[in-house]
């Protein structure tokens, strides 16, 4: 055995070209089959040649170590990783924090981060790396696994999502329910882990398997609908898409974590739980167990992981406080009836402070600085480390959000948390980390990521589900599909390009046009003082009130020519007002110009059917029970409506 690694490792840039070279061989080994030579990527750690095969030496000691030989099993490395491994940094193995510029974090020891970088893939993934390369620093090497909340968006909303920069953009997750195919949904969650692997994301914060049965709320968006049915079925094929297979992570595959388990949309008024005014979830129709069983096909899958609600439980046998403090939901409910093994990851913020503004709203002046933004909802006068030790108690494995890991290590060494516990907790994270190879290389390749994120066969097939995630809701006289030669056409939040793309000739005036086509959204209002989520999430009435612009637009328009509008439905907009001023009214989940274009023209024929139903009033929403599906008193469109072209 030698240390060979000398002339490979070359400073900067270089050296991840070098590690990336050493392609896959068969090498015979004199055992029964051949060993396959895995890739392997290295900054700083030295490479050991044995038996004619390489290896990564990331505790520097020469030899190649049970936890660094890549022929052994995941159980092995991880047994023999966890024996080498200080309390402290077995500690660390239990935060999850939000990655920040410095990289001061990862000299600590922490394992795993969340990235909310926004930035083109090459950039992103060359981020990736100098945090993996500073991570290879550390005494046993560990690399990170870096998690990102979902990338392959139109509309970005802090704290929720990220905006797809570079990547290709799909319909919301509600717009894979309407369009009800589950191998679609499967597809493109395998595209969107080519592209996360691409620069270096290993973990999805993602899916949400939450129910959409309150119309309110502000996460409809990111559902699969209102029926757990479907919602389940969709999520689950999401887990195989990401994961590669129908039976567990795969070693190209992202991880994934589902959420928000449980009972997450049933929220009085719709209000979040991101924010103190919102923290319950109540069950009037006694359907919690609907929101269970949506989550049952992604356990089928053996997602990775799993992420509790903010909310408490307000349902018999709950204790009063948020899910990831709760031991009758992560101990009774996940682990004992539905016998999930995975990670629990706590939703982010969950052991800090709500102070400050977070409680009492924005007032000018207010330094958002000194504001805490916690969600310790029903432990908020319990001390921090308290918090910290009571989640881990209670049944999760990493904390969201958290970089103070001190208290798990002071836990262990009173004996309030358990050796066996924070043992536990390491092995799951590892063993992950094993199975993508990430011991191995845990290193991306700029250029490819700039090659492989959005490429044009990922930007096709997102178009193609825009497309048919279209919902035609109206259809007067059979005005769609037309022939745009020679329609002159006035536009309201529509591309003039992508207009004259289609075949129409742009006009700047009402009085000139032969048609409007409009776009608009569903409305909300910003009901309280600024807190974290009601800045960013869209609460309140869903319904277009008479001083809203664009229904102005709306009606003004169809005073002279017909209107053909699109609604972004990121929740179930009452439409009352809008279509009585219509002709042709289309409800879309997040799609381009092209998209509605396209189906304004023929080029693509409507087939999806609503998510959630859209309900008449506000009169009817407000008697509709939060965790109840599809019942509200005389929806204007029921759940499952949608027209096609006449023949």
């Amino acid at each position: 055995m030698r240390d060979c690694g000398a002339h490979e490792r070359l400073a900067g840039a270089r050296a991840t070209a070098v590690a990336l070279g050493l392609m896959a061989v068969g090498v015979a080994t004199g055992a029964a089959s051949p060993v396959s030579q895995p890739t392997l990527g290295t900054r700083s750690a030295p490479v050991l040649d044995a038996d004619g095969l390489r290896f990564r030496d990331l505790n520097r000691n020469g030899r190649v170590d049970p936890y660094e030989d890549w022929r052994k099993s995941d159980s092995v490395r991880s047994t023999d990783l966890l024996k080498r491994m200080r309390l402290d940094e077995k500690a660390a193995v239990a935060v999850h924090p939000v990655m920040t510029d410095k990289d001061d974090v990862v000299k600590r020891g922490i394992i795993s981060m969340d990235s909310r970088y926004n930035a083109a893939p090459e950039k992103l993934a060359e981020r990736n790396n100098l945090a993996q390369e500073v991570a290879e620093t550390g005494r046993l090497g560990i690399p990170l696994t870096i998690s990102t909340d979902p990338r392959n968006v139109f509309v970005e909303t802090t704290q929720t999502n990220v905006a797809a920069t570079g990547f290709s953009k799909w319909p919301d997750a509600i717009g894979f329910a309407a369009i009800n195919d589950t191998a679609l949904t499967r597809r493109f969650a395998a595209i969107a882990a080519r592209e996360y692997r691409a620069v270096g994301f290993t973990m999805a914060l993602s899916p949400q398997a939450d129910l959409a049965t309150e119309p309110r709320w502000s996460r409809v968006s990111g559902t699969y609908g209102e029926d757990w049915r479907t919602v389940a079925r969709h999520a689950g094929a999401y887990v195989e898409g990401f994961q590669g297979s129908a039976r567990g992570l795969t070693r190209s595959g992202v991880a994934t974590i589902v959420k928000h388990f449980t009972g997450y949309g049933a929220q009085p008024e719709g209000l979040d739980s991101h924010n103190p005014y919102g923290r319950n979830s109540v069950y009037p129709g006694n359907r919690l167990g609907d929101f269970i069983a949506a989550f049952r096909p992604a356990f089928a899958a053996r997602s990775t992981g799993v992420m509790p609600t903010y909310s408490i439980i307000r349902a018999p046998g709950y204790e009063p406080v948020a899910g990831g403090f709760s031991k009758h939901l992560l101990q009774d409910v996940l682990r004992e009836q539905e016998k999930f093994e995975g990670i629990v990851l706590s939703d982010f913020g969950i052991v800090q402070d709500c102070s400050g503004g977070c409680q009492t709203g924005y007032k000018p002046g207010l330094d958002r600085r000194e504001i805490q933004f916690g969600k310790p909802w029903g432990m908020e006068e319990v001390p921090k480390n308290e918090r910290i030790v009571r989640a881990i108690e209670a049944g999760v494995d990493q904390l969201g959000d958290e970089t103070d890991f001190k208290p798990i290590a002071d836990a262990v060494k009173s004996g309030r948390l358990s050796q066996a516990r924070l043992d536990g907790i390491v092995r799951k994270v590892m063993t992950v980390k094993f199975k993508q190879g990430l011991f191995e290389n845990p290193y991306v390749d700029p250029a490819a990521a700039s090659r492989i994120v959005g490429q044009s066969a990922f930007r096709d097939a997102a178009l193609d589900a825009q497309q048919r995630s279209l919902v035609l809701l109206e259809n007067r006289g059979n005005l769609l599909p037309l022939v745009p030669a020679g329609k002159k056409v006035f536009l309201r939040n529509v591309d003039p390009a992508a207009a004259r793309a289609a075949g129409f000739t742009v006009v700047d005036k009402l009085a000139n046009a032969d048609l409007a086509i409009m776009r608009t959204v569903t409305p909300h209002q910003q009901l309280h003082p600024y807190h974290v989520g009601a800045h960013f999430l869209h609460e309140g009435d869903l319904d277009f009130k008479d001083d809203n612009a664009d229904l102005k637009a709306i009606r003004e328009a169809s005073e002279k020519v017909p209107v053909i509008a699109s609604i972004y439905l990121e929740r179930p907009a009452i439409l009352t007002n809008v279509r009585s001023s219509t002709t042709a009214l289309i409800g879309n989940f997040g799609a381009s110009d092209e998209a509605i274009l396209n189906l304004i023209i023929g080029k693509v024929r409507p087939t999806a059917k609503l998510p959630f139903e859209l309900p008449s009033s506000m009169e009817a929403v407000r008697q509709q029970k939060e965790d109840v599906a599809y019942d509200s008193p005389k929806p204007l469109y029921p759940y499952g409506f949608g027209l096609q072209f006449k023949p």
